[in-house]
């Protein structure tokens, strides 16, 4: 499992999103969710292997992980100096599509409710019960005539 992979399911998720496929959309959240612990497993064992190569190197949890790298070999610096830089720019992009769908939903569902607050303006505004406990709106549920 790569976070390249979990970009690509990303991008398939935010594609079923975009289609109003909700049977795929609730597939590739599932997928998603599994990817998710399967990362969650790996930085795990990126953390231990990470602590361990500190404590191999007598370094201090106050030492960056850039003067780590000055006390390894060239050969070895280099490598995993790539490895960073390559788990930076993944975390990068999938953080970057996570966003834009964020963004995307977050001005859909804006949208949606401007425009049911147009369509029920009675439903403006905060409703209490008598006991003084905020009390939800009555959800009815609407049909639109798409046949104009």
């Amino acid at each position: 499992m790569t976070l390249e992979t979990i970009a690509a399911e990303h991008s398939r998720l935010q594609e079923a999103v975009l289609n109003r496929d909700w049977e795929s959309l609730e597939e590739q959240i599932r997928a998603l969710q599994g990817r998710a612990k399967d990362a969650g497993t790996l930085e795990e064992q990126r953390k231990a292997t990470y602590g361990r190569l500190r404590q191999m190197l007598g370094l201090g949890p106050e030492e960056s992980f850039f003067e780590l790298l000055c006390l390894l070999d060239e050969e070895e610096r280099a490598e995993l100096a790539s490895l960073y830089r390559g788990l930076k720019i993944a975390v990068m992009r999938v953080a970057s599509a996570n966003g834009g769908l964020e963004a995307y939903v977050q001005s859909s569902t804006e949208t949606i409710q401007a425009v049911l607050k147009e369509l029920y303006p009675e439903r403006k505004g905060t409703i209490y019960s008598r006991t003084g406990r905020i009390q939800g709106h009555d959800d009815r549920a609407f049909v639109v005539n798409q046949s104009l």
